[in-house]
């Protein structure tokens, strides 16, 4: 099939005081995503303005955007929309407010779980996105 559209996509790479890295779990049709927090860019929007747009809907808080990480280089064919070529940006993030996962987690009622994991010892492996593995191993690289 040939590729017909861009899909952009735009992530936060967040770490809390131990170093853990924030991961989420999704359910996406009928599948279930490990994944850094973010997702598609709306057509209108700018990076920021959707990463910030994302974490205010998957976490209901505010952020401070950092430096830009990662834009992937190579070509990734969307798993779900084969006609789509994923565009994906991944920037440093701060929480602006307190994360309270247990509490988050209960509200979202499975629809998506977020866990804090050691960057060391998280095997890349257990992300589903490619993109976000090469993000994963970057970062253990650059620690």
């Amino acid at each position: 099939m040939m590729v017909s559209n861009f899909n952009i996509r735009v992530y936060g790479i967040v770490r809390n005081h131990l170093g853990e890295i924030l991961i989420a779990e999704e359910k996406y049709k009928d599948q279930i995503l490990t994944k850094f927090v973010g997702g598609g860019l709306e057509k209108g929007e700018g990076l920021h303005a959707g990463l910030k747009r994302e974490f205010k809907e998957e976490l209901a808080l505010e952020i401070e955007i950092g430096n830009l990480f990662y834009v992937n280089d190579f070509l990734q064919i969307s798993y779900f929309k084969p006609e789509d070529q994923i565009i994906s940006f991944y920037y440093e993030v701060t929480l602006l407010e307190k994360l309270d996962i247990a509490v988050l987690n209960k509200k979202n009622k499975g629809q998506q779980v977020l866990h804090w994991k050691n960057l060391y010892n998280y095997p890349t492996a257990q992300l589903s996105l490619p993109i976000d593995k090469v993000v994963l191993d970057l970062l253990k690289q650059k620690a």
